[in-house]
């Protein structure tokens, strides 16, 4: 097996890649799948991994596997957290304008906001629970209470825009999923495919009512289970045919077909649903070859940690972008390709003064506790698009 080779880290960064573009402009006319594309393939991936790590180094400790998520995903949140505030401080004193705080300064002006909203506000931003929940949620300025909606997008007041950091309601969501793994990820086929069976029911009934739509589409966690859990059965195939997978000759090959499928995703003449669901159930069959293809590669491991910290740090370059330069981003076309150069170049630095000592801290916890070493992989999570 080569050491040196492009897999599934090429393949995450890809993803996370596509929901920046999705964020900013095209580069040069180009964008790799939809945001919604690279979301959801993102869950049947994390799925994978989860049931990977569970099974293979967190055997029989659900405390340490959720100890160490806490430590892959917060420093970096914080991180970006704070950037972002400082740069809305530093933008209010530069132009006037507060940047990310802008619509959490503006609610301010209403002097009736309850109590529990401003809670809530407070806490997602700070924890990353609940932030899933938020694109269901708006602001009554009337009453200073939030509202259940089920059209966030026609909202003046959308809980979303209170969100220093909105694309992180991704994050949540996983840690949903995250809350449930230790005991599900562990369970025969048949329980497996029957709660898939639930979770793709749940969603042909709100497309039944008129729901196939954001935020019901793919932010909805019993609709979205389905996803995560396809991750799951690629893993029990793999782990039941991992040896003969790692002498796989068509492994190479299945490799280099889904990324080059995810990078001419958009230009490939069918009806959407049926590339996007053709998609998925790609990722899911593919992924024991190209993990057993890639797993070695510390290359490929490189590019596929710079998923998370270019996901949540992409925000903070757009912000940063408009505060130095006030122009009509939107419709500038440099602004994907910008935005893309200066988020790899910030996830690199984050990588090396944030993720490399926590990593370190996280293999050593794992050593005390007697359990494998084995080369992790990030979840991104997600955008709000």
């Amino acid at each position: 097996m080569q050491k040196n080779v492009f897999g599934l880290g090429l393949l995450r960064t890809l993803l996370a890649l596509a929901v920046v573009i999705a964020h900013t402009s095209s580069i040069f006319g180009y964008k790799i799948v939809d945001a919604v594309i690279a979301v959801q393939g993102f869950y049947i991936i994390s799925g994978f991994y989860m049931a990977l790590i569970l099974n293979e180094k967190y055997v029989n400790n659900a405390h340490l596997f959720y100890t160490n998520r806490f430590l892959r995903l917060y420093p970096i949140y914080f991180v970006i957290l704070l950037s972002t505030l400082l740069l809305a401080i530093a933008s209010y004193f530069h132009n006037g304008q507060w940047g990310g705080m802008h619509y959490i300064v503006q609610g301010y002006k209403y002097d009736n906001v309850s109590a529990l909203t401003w809670i809530f506000t407070v806490v997602t931003n700070l924890t990353i629970v609940g932030q899933d929940w938020v694109p269901f949620l708006a602001f009554d300025s009337i009453n200073g209470n939030m509202f259940l909606t089920s059209h966030y997008y026609k909202e003046a007041h959308a809980m979303y825009k209170f969100m220093l950091l909105p694309q992180t309601w991704t994050i949540g969501l996983e840690i949903m999923f995250y809350v449930l793994a230790p005991w599900l990820v562990k369970r025969n086929y048949k329980i497996i495919v029957g709660v898939i069976g639930l979770s793709f029911g749940v969603r042909v009934y709100l497309r039944s009512i008129g729901l196939a739509i954001d935020p019901w589409n793919y932010r909805f966690f019993p609709s979205e289970l389905a996803l995560f859990l396809m991750g799951v059965l690629a893993y029990k195939y793999y782990n039941k045919h991992k040896t003969s997978l790692l002498q796989s000759k068509i492994s190479p090959m299945v490799t280099m077909v889904v990324i080059v499928l995810t990078l001419v995703f958009n230009y490939i003449p069918l009806n959407y649903a049926l590339k996007q669901w053709g998609y998925y159930f790609l990722i899911m069959i593919s992924l024991p070859f190209i993990f057993s293809y890639s797993q070695n590669s510390c290359i490929d491991r490189y590019i596929g940690d710079l998923s998370y910290p270019i996901y949540m740090a992409h925000s903070f370059v757009i912000l940063a972008i408009i505060a130095i330069y006030p122009a009509n981003w939107s419709q500038q076309t440099v602004f994907g390709f910008v935005t893309v150069i200066f988020s790899i170049i910030l996830a690199a630095i984050i990588m090396r003064y944030v993720q490399a000592p926590i990593e370190h801290i996280r293999e050593k916890r794992v050593k005390n506790s007697g359990g494998d070493i084995i080369a992790e992989m990030l979840p991104i999570s997600r955008e709000l698009q």
